[in-house]
């Protein structure tokens, strides 16, 4: 199969062979912003044993704190971590890794989606196999694509997206939706673009959100790929726009129904503007959104990105950037964040290093990649100071953390 962006083409990083979807949240209070006030029983963080899974890398976590992820051992299968047990290998490899995005989970931990690289063909052919217990790995029946990588579930399990190639070894990608009722479907997308990625899905699978894009060369010859941020709903596309009537980028996730998305990147052909690679949320009522990073620290830069959202849509988690220097040069690091109504953008990193906790820090890379169902579970992944790869789930009983009140929930 050929090799897709990486969740964003300015995100993919290569560090010692890490190659990773990744983006992180790093916050800073500053003086205008709220007060912490979390004592050190609100926060916690269990990291993850790796074991003979080195490295291992994980993608997704459930309702009940199940993790999912790649483990790059072996025959790069399928690993899943229980809390309070040692990893496991599920098999389903070897796996086509997008690493911080596949697999991907529903938020009960019962049903596993993974692509399967058929290594017998040429290129390599992308088959979606679903995980669950007690019956293995089983294909997606009903395909229609030659090749296909399953990039998102719905909250029940029940609906999945991604993108494919009716040829495997030509052609662009095109956005599909899968139900057990009708197998796969081919997405729509407008007659002036070339093809697009369905990354999202609702429980009904009335509404999937992703992008379309058009494909050019720029004055040097260089290939240049243009997101618009869309959504299908019952099969009709969508181009998102924010109040000002400016394309979005990429929308990566949804809340359970997809009444809201959030995304990220630069979005279609506008021309630079303050908020170009800022992360946003999109709802019918208020268009898209961008989220205010003035709580992040003062060192944190564009590209925001938000990667997940809880089902009632009220907290969003992502990442952004920071610049820095090593003996080597300038180096692009990322940050996690969470993001609230009451609160905006705050740093997770400084959220544990306030609580004592010593994961994450100086010469971290980390991605806040995955959120429980309700928002109290964080799943973060990365690389330490000495490229090690980390990770962890961070705990957080939020009704305690902020004095200016961090509960009750508000939606967007």
């Amino acid at each position: 199969m050929h090799q897709p962006h990486r969740f964003a083409d300015h995100l993919t990083r290569n560090r010692r062979h890490w190659l990773s979807a990744t983006v992180a949240l790093s916050f800073a209070i500053t003086a205008s912003g709220p007060a912490l006030t979390q004592p050190l029983s609100t926060v916690s963080m269990q990291e993850l044993p790796q074991g003979e899974l080195r490295p291992a890398h994980p993608s997704s976590i459930s309702r009940d704190g199940t993790v999912v992820g790649v483990s790059f051992a072996a025959d790069s299968d399928i690993f899943r971590w229980q809390p309070g047990q040692s990893p496991e290998t599920i098999g389903g490899g070897p796996t086509y890794a997008l690493i911080n995005i596949t697999p991907v989970m529903d938020t009960d931990g019962t049903v596993v989606v993974a692509p399967y690289i058929d290594k017998d063909t040429l290129p390599g052919v992308s088959i979606p196999r679903a995980w669950r217990e007690g019956q293995g790995w089983q294909d997606l029946p009903g395909l229609v694509l030659a090749t296909s990588l399953p990039i998102g579930i719905s909250a029940n399990g029940n609906h999945v997206v991604g993108f494919g190639r009716a040829d495997a070894s030509k052609g662009h990608d095109q956005p599909w939706a899968w139900v057990a009722a009708s197998g796969q479907i081919v997405l729509d997308v407008p007659a002036k673009m070339h093809g697009g990625e369905a990354w999202a899905v609702s429980d009904d699978g009335t509404i999937v959100g992703g992008h379309v894009f058009e494909r050019s060369v720029d004055d040097w010859g260089w290939p240049v790929t243009t997101r618009f941020g869309s959504r299908w709903v019952d099969g009709v596309v969508e181009l998102l726009a924010d109040s000002e009537g400016r394309s979005v980028g990429q929308a990566v996730a949804c809340n359970a129904d997809c009444s809201i998305l959030v995304g990220g990147g630069a979005g279609g052909n506008e021309p630079p503007h303050p908020y170009s690679s800022y992360a946003w949320y999109w709802s019918k009522a208020t268009g898209a959104v961008y989220l205010d990073p003035s709580n992040l620290p003062p060192d944190a830069q564009p590209p925001y990105y938000a990667m997940d959202i809880t089902d009632d849509g009220s907290t969003i988690i992502g990442a952004y950037t920071i610049h820095v220097e090593t003996k080597f040069g300038i180096v692009v690091n990322n940050q996690p964040f969470i993001w609230r109504a009451q609160t905006g953008m705050l740093s997770l990193t400084e959220i544990m290093a306030s609580n004592g906790i010593e994961f994450g820090g100086d010469g971290w890379d980390m991605v806040a990649n995955s959120i429980s169902p309700d928002g109290s579970m964080i799943l973060l992944n990365g690389m330490d100071e000495d490229y090690d790869v980390r990770s962890g789930v961070l705990t957080i009983k939020a009704e305690t953390i902020f004095a200016d009140g961090f509960e009750p929930a508000a939606k967007p």
